[in-house]
């Protein structure tokens, strides 16, 4: 099994983190929630991806599938509560001038953790020297209390403006569709180019869910779309077999969350697009 959950491992560190394979990180999610050992043996390699900090991007998804599998698979924070799993990330968050997004990404993890983590007060005396290296200031959480997150009218607004892009997302996936089908290439090449910016917000929206930071239906929504767009970039034109967004931009009692949705909202500017993508027949 060891081999077989390195395997998996090394796979998704092997990855983009702009493009993290969500499919192998939710298997280790299972494979940690199956038995002691196997979570065990699933820290084990990540650790050792740590440690090695052979790339940024290696480091980064190391990172991104400790908290993935930490908010999937509650029995897996006591070993990265452990002391080497958790030195090690926060050697990685001290580590701004060599790896500064994984450093970044090991800062907020760690101060998200004393929040979410209230039981395990060794995230708290792990922070406490990073909060000081820096001018940001964190709140201290009593040991013993958390947190109780409200649902502000601007969450809401938030929540309603994420599922009405994702609606539009839906929508454009349609239209290239049926540019594609009618032979007007010029016009979908624009679509294309719109589908083309949204994939690295997407990616962003799927990791924010299972971090925790969305409600479980819009996470869904967030995975349903996903497929449609990739199954349309990479040039499935048929639409077939896919399942219907789990709700409609009209439904109005979605069960938020609290979390920093500002910075995940497809509202913003995304990033340049890549190389345009034509369509080739021959890939239906």
């Amino acid at each position: 099994m060891d081999d077989a959950i390195r395997t998996l491992v090394s796979t998704v560190c092997a990855g983009d983190v702009g493009n993290p394979d969500w499919g192998i990180i939710m298997e280790l999610c299972d494979v940690a929630a199956g038995s002691a050992a196997d979570a065990e043996a699933v820290s084990r390699m990540v650790l050792q991806t740590l440690e090695r900090r052979e790339t940024e991007d290696a480091v980064s998804l190391a990172l991104l599938v400790t908290e993935t599998i930490m908010t999937n698979c509650p029995q897996f924070v006591d070993l990265v509560a452990g002391r080497l799993y958790l030195q090690e990330i926060v050697s990685v968050a001290e580590s701004a001038g060599q790896f500064p997004d994984a450093s970044a990404r090991a800062s907020r993890m760690l101060q998200e953790w004393v929040t979410e983590y209230p039981s395990q007060p060794v995230f708290r005396h792990a922070q406490a020297p990073l909060q000081h290296q820096t001018t940001s200031e964190f709140e201290a959480v009593d040991e013993t209390t958390s947190p109780v997150p409200a649902t502000s009218p601007a969450l809401a607004a938030e929540f309603q403006k994420l599922r009405s892009d994702l609606v539009v997302v839906e929508e454009k996936i349609q239209s290239y569709r049926n540019l594609v089908a009618v032979g007007n290439h010029e016009d979908a090449d624009d679509v294309v180019d719109f589908l083309q910016q949204c994939q690295p917000r997407m990616n962003t929206l799927i990791e924010a869910g299972l971090a925790g930071k969305l409600d479980e239906q819009t996470l869904e929504t967030c995975l349903t779309v996903n497929d449609h767009l990739i199954k349309a970039l990479e040039g499935d034109m048929s639409g077939e077999s896919e399942g219907k967004a789990p709700f409609h931009v009209a439904d109005s009692s979605p069960d938020y969350l609290s979390g920093p949705f500002s910075n995940v909202s497809m509202s913003e500017a995304p990033p340049p697009a890549p190389a345009r993508h034509h369509y080739n027949p021959d890939m239906v």
